[in-house]
């Protein structure tokens, strides 16, 4: 499942696509929730966008691929 995540205008600086904050900045130090896969972000051929691996981490992905996705309700 796609989740709204991306790092296609920065390799490495991983942000939401909703609000353009950033989570994710190359380390585990500087994040403020990750929940990656072992050897993820790995920014190979063009990984650009985030999707969700059965068991719930998070794994990059090439944009072009068409995967399920995951929606944000509204705001309360």
């Amino acid at each position: 499942m796609w989740v709204g995540a991306t790092d296609q205008a920065l390799e490495g600086t991983w942000h939401w696509v909703d609000d353009g904050s950033v989570f994710w900045q190359g380390s585990a130090s500087d994040a403020v929730y990750s929940d990656w896969n072992s050897n993820e972000p790995n920014g190979r051929d063009s990984s650009d966008c985030m999707r969700v691996l059965p068991g719930g981490r998070w794994a990059d992905f090439q944009c072009e691929n068409t995967l399920g996705y995951i929606c944000m309700g509204p705001p309360d």
